[in-house]
This record gives C-alpha cells, structure tokens and sequence, in this order.
C-alpha cells in the first residue's frame, strides 16, 4: 500500500468514508434547498404555494383553494388535505418551514431506506442493491429535495403501506 492510502485509512476508515460522502451530500442539498427556498433572489420552491393555501385554510377562505398563487404564479393544485395539515405552520417564518420540510424530508428519506431492506424476500438486508437504487434514483431525489415538494415524504408513506401490506401476506 503506498503511503497515502494508509494515511487515509488511520484517519478515515472506508466505512465512515462512505458515511461522510453521504453526510457531506445531505448537507450540501440542504444549503442549495435553503438558498432556492429563502435566501436567493426569487422564492424557487414549492413550499411557498404549500403555505399560501394552508393560510387560506387558516383564515377560513378554503373554498378558494385552488385559486392561490405563489409569488412566481404557481397555482396551488395539491390534495386539500396538504392544506389542512399545513394550515398551522403558514404563519411560521419562511426560514424556519423551509428548514423543517428539508428536514422532515431526510427523515422520510432515511425512513423509506430502513424499509426497503425489508422489500427482499431473504432474511439479509442487501445494501449494494439499495445503494444502487438510490444511486440511480438521485437525479430525482435532488430535485424534488432542492425544489421543497414532499415526493419522498409521500414515497416513504407509500413504502410504509407496501411494506406493512407484505409483510401481512408473506408466507
């Protein structure tokens, strides 16, 4: 082994190599999606329509619901559910829902993960393959994360029910 590599591996083993790669993503997703939510010149998120319709809910104007627009005119065309359930932070800060909903959708992220190792037939857990779906599903991923939709909070509801479902019918 030549001399760098065994530097790096006393001070950086390859497992947590990996979990540092991961960590560093994460974090760099989130600084993107609090600068397209909040801190750059135009609100580039979704959430700000999310918000406009649970504060319509909250002022008891929810049979307008559909006529609400962002700043950027993005009409809110979700479930009316979304809006009742984000009826009661529309009044928080932009800074701190836009923080929150990244946040959640990392947990729902990590959530849906710990889930699919169940999705295997085998006893085993199979990470190169999970490793290998989320690599493949990155582009998608990094959008809807950066963007402030909640695509993989209701993946991870939707891998919830799939895996509740089958394990209810597994032999």
């Amino acid at each position: 082994m030549t001399h760098t590599r065994l530097i790096t591996r006393f001070f950086v083993p390859p497992k947590w190599l990996g979990i540092l790669l991961v960590l560093g993503f994460i974090w760099g997703i989130g600084i993107s999606t609090f600068y397209r939510g909040v801190i750059g010149p135009k609100e580039r998120t979704d959430l700000t329509v999310y918000l406009a319709a649970g504060q319509m809910v909250a002022e008891g104007r929810a049979s307008n619901l559909y006529m609400v627009e962002s700043h950027r005119h993005w009409h809110y065309v979700y479930p009316p559910l979304l809006a009742v359930l984000l009826a009661p932070v529309a009044k928080w800060p932009l800074t701190t829902t836009v923080s929150l909903a990244y946040l959640l959708s990392i947990a729902c992220l990590i959530g849906t993960v710990v889930l699919s190792r169940h999705f295997r037939g085998s006893a085993r857990p199979a990470p190169g393959q999970i490793a290998l779906a989320m690599f493949f599903c990155l582009p998608v991923l990094m959008s809807t994360l950066t963007r402030g939709q909640f695509g993989v909070i209701t993946l991870f509801f939707m891998a919830a029910i799939f895996t509740a479902t089958w394990r209810d019918t597994r032999p």
